[in-house]
């Protein structure tokens, strides 16, 4: 009896979990809309706009990487001349702007 008790308990218990877990909203639900942008992107969630696909390998390595260091490129001082057009460093020649829920905005200007 004992052993029906404690095996009822614990069914009970995986079923409720499991409920509690379709009705809880994913990370991916939970995120705030993507910012109306064709280079909107979202790397923690895997998501890259159209554009960075069509181009080469190398690109979209440095896209990806810029988009998770931004610490690191706040210290590398753009190169390519672009402080003309409001870069600071090398972190804003790949993202423009930066959202809630892991949203960013890629610039263009890196593409090619």
């Amino acid at each position: 009896m004992r052993r029906r008790a404690f095996l009822f308990l614990g069914a009970s218990s995986l079923s409720t979990a499991c409920i509690r877990a379709l009705r809880t909203p994913t990370a991916w639900q939970s995120q705030s809309a993507p910012p109306a942008s064709k280079m909107a992107a979202n790397p923690s969630a895997g998501m890259w706009p159209d554009a960075l696909g069509a181009t080469p390998a190398a690109t979209q390595e440095a896209y990806k990487w810029a988009a998770v260091n931004r610490a690191t490129l706040r210290y590398i001082p753009c190169y390519c001349g672009c402080a003309g057009i409001g870069h600071k460093d090398n972190f804003d020649c790949y993202v423009s702007e930066i959202r809630d829920g892991g949203w960013l905005v890629l610039s263009d200007h890196a593409l090619g």
